[in-house]
């Protein structure tokens, strides 16, 4: 019964995940979340913080491509940030996350050139990125700049990707850009 939005990739996953859930929280959709880091704003003495559990229908997952576990599911939400050579060669990467995207029943959101890599650009409900600029600390979407609270480029491209996520599900794009400065990062 919940509406399962999925987050893979071989890298960013984990941050890309708890950067949707909590996005999602601060935009009041309310989501239960499983990550495979901790969320530090959900840190707590009595909690680790890395699920939470919310009353909508939302259930935001990371979801692996290493053990392949992520053909398990069937998400109607997913997002792929990227796709390269790690546990596996890359003729099974692209086997895998191809599978996982057509397991997907509604929208497959793609980190910059996975659609293409994976040779599923143009089918229905692929969605490749927007031009947007991404700098270090600074993503400009849809002519609204967002402050990214975490350093680097990769960081930059979660940032994104999460927005982009958040989007599709309804969240509005300034109350993203007003609460992301806040968001604490993942506890490694």
């Amino acid at each position: 019964g919940q509406r399962v939005v999925a987050i893979a990739g071989t890298a960013g996953k984990t941050t890309t995940t708890a950067l949707v859930g909590w996005l999602l929280e601060q935009c009041g959709l309310d989501p239960s979340v499983v990550n495979g880091g901790v969320v530090m704003n959900w840190a707590a003495p009595d909690r680790v913080g890395n699920c939470r559990v919310g009353a909508s229908n939302l259930f935001v997952l990371e979801v692996d491509e290493s053990d392949k576990s992520l053909l398990r599911f069937h998400p109607d939400v997913s997002a792929i940030t990227n796709a390269s050579k790690d546990h596996h060669e890359m003729d099974v990467v692209i086997a895998v996350f191809r599978q996982f995207a057509r397991q997907t029943k509604s929208a497959v959101l793609c980190g910059e050139g996975v659609a293409e890599l994976l040779s599923i650009a143009g089918r229905p409900g692929i969605h490749t990125p927007e031009p947007a600029e991404v700098a270090s600390r600074r993503v400009t979407y849809r002519g609204i700049a967002f402050s990214v609270p975490l350093i680097g480029r990769h960081n930059a491209e979660n940032v994104l990707m999460a927005i982009r996520v958040c989007e599709a599900l309804g969240c509005p794009l300034e109350k993203i850009r007003d609460v992301l400065p806040s968001f604490r990062g993942v506890g490694r």
